[in-house]
C-alpha cells in the first residue's frame, strides 16, 4: 500500500493525497489558517462521499432531511481515494452500501405501511387499473419527451421525430384512460375519501385527482429523484 501511495504522489501530486488545512471549512475546500493536513482515510472524512454519493446531500429541505453530513466532503480527497482504488480504506464500499440501505429500508417500510392503510379501504378494481395505467403513461410520456428534446439538440432529427410519434400515441392513450377515470370519479363525487396510491420509489402518497403537471412535479421532486438515485446506485452495486 505504501508503494502504491508513493506512485500516486509522483503521478498526481501531493495535493491529491492530502487535503488542504482543516481551517478551510466544513466542505473541505482550499484555504484557511495553517493546520494539520487531512488524509482521505481519516475518520473525519465521509466514506459514502468518497465512494460517490452521500445520502445527506440528496434530501435537503424535504421530509427525509437528516441535516448536514457530520463528516467532511472534499472533491480533492475523493479524487485521491478513487485513484488509489480504495486500497487504504477497504471498508469504505461496505460503509457506503450500508448508508444507502438505511435510507431505502426506512422508505420501504413507509411504502408497506402506506399500502396496508390503503388496502384497508375497499377500492374499485377497474378504478385501480385505470389509475395505474394513467400513472405509468404519465411517467413514460415524461421520459420520452425528455428524450425527444435530447435527440433534437444532438441533431438526431429522425430519431426525435420517431420518439415524438410515440409520445403522441401515448398522449392519446392517456386521454382515453383519463376520460374513463373522470366518469368514475363523477359517479363517486360524494365519496368522503380521496383515492390514493403509494409511490413505489419514495413512499409519497399520490392522488388519482392529481393533474399531469402535479405528477411531473412529483417525479422531478428532490425526494423522489433522491430515492431513485439511491436505488439505482444499489442496483449497480449488486450487479458488480
Amino acid at each position: 500500500a505504501e508503494q502504491q501511495r508513493k506512485m500516486l504522489e509522483v503521478l498526481m501530486g501531493e495535493a491529491l493525497m492530502r487535503e488542504a488545512p482543516l481551517g478551510g471549512g466544513p466542505s473541505g475546500g482550499l484555504g484557511g489558517a495553517a493546520g494539520p493536513t487531512l488524509h482521505y482515510a481519516d475518520p473525519q472524512v465521509c466514506r459514502p462521499f468518497l465512494c460517490g454519493l452521500c445520502p445527506h446531500t440528496l434530501f435537503t429541505n424535504t421530509k427525509m432531511d437528516m441535516g448536514a453530513c457530520p463528516k467532511r466532503h472534499s472533491e480533492v480527497l475523493r479524487a485521491a481515494y478513487q485513484a488509489a482504488a480504495g486500497v487504504v480504506v477497504p471498508s469504505a464500499p461496505a460503509e457506503w452500501t450500508a448508508a444507502l440501505w438505511r435510507y431505502v429500508a426506512e422508505c420501504d417500510y413507509k411504502i408497506q405501511r402506506g399500502q396496508r392503510q390503503l388496502d384497508a379501504v375497499a377500492e374499485d378494481e377497474r378504478l385501480n387499473g385505470l389509475q395505474t395505467a394513467s400513472y405509468d403513461l404519465a411517467r413514460e410520456i415524461q421520459l420520452l419527451s425528455a428524450a425527444v428534446v435530447q435527440r433534437g439538440t444532438q441533431g438526431r432529427v429522425l430519431e426525435a421525430a420517431a420518439l415524438q410519434r410515440d409520445v403522441d400515441r401515448l398522449i392519446l392513450d392517456k386521454y382515453d384512460i383519463d376520460g374513463d377515470l373522470a366518469k368514475i370519479m363523477a359517479n363517486e363525487a360524494g365519496s368522503q375519501h380521496q383515492k390514493l396510491r403509494v409511490c413505489v420509489k419514495c413512499s409519497a402518497l399520490l392522488s388519482i385527482f392529481d393533474s399531469d403537471r402535479k405528477l411531473a412535479d412529483h417525479f422531478m421532486g428532490k425526494m423522489h429523484l433522491g430515492f431513485v438515485k439511491i436505488r439505482d446506485q444499489l442496483e449497480a452495486l449488486r450487479a458488480q
